[in-house]
């Protein structure tokens, strides 16, 4: 026995409901965002080298006496100031890799095999 058409119109109704759904995909996946999210431009302080000027005097040929003390002092600034350069560049250096690191890893969506994995 067949069904008046009707009737068969409201049988299919839900079928054509769900094949209308389908046409225009609203999933959780269609709707992620394809853009890759840029990393705000750098301050370039966090970057710069920093260097010592060289140290140096013009040759006079006079002696003069300073304290042992005073000399040990100016021996551990001069040592502490090499100490705070080095750690400042190191701090650069790793702020550039870092930037490097997550401008691949935001692009390619793997992280390159120089960077480190902690």
């Amino acid at each position: 026995m067949r069904l008046p058409y009707p009737l068969r119109l409201l049988a299919i109704l839900p079928l054509a409901l769900t094949l209308e759904a389908c046409q225009h995909p609203s999933t959780p996946s269609s709707n992620a965002r394809t853009d890759r999210p840029t990393l705000p431009t750098l301050n370039p302080e966090f970057v710069q080298a920093f260097h010592l000027k060289p140290l140096g005097h013009p040759e006079t040929g006079v002696m003069v006496q300073i304290d042992q003390g005073y000399l040990q002092a100016m021996g551990a600034l001069l040592a502490e100031a090499i100490g705070d350069v080095a750690k400042a560049n190191t701090h650069a250096a790793g702020v550039k890799q870092e930037r490097r690191c997550l401008k691949a890893i935001w692009t390619t969506g793997s992280a390159p095999a120089d960077c480190p994995k902690n």
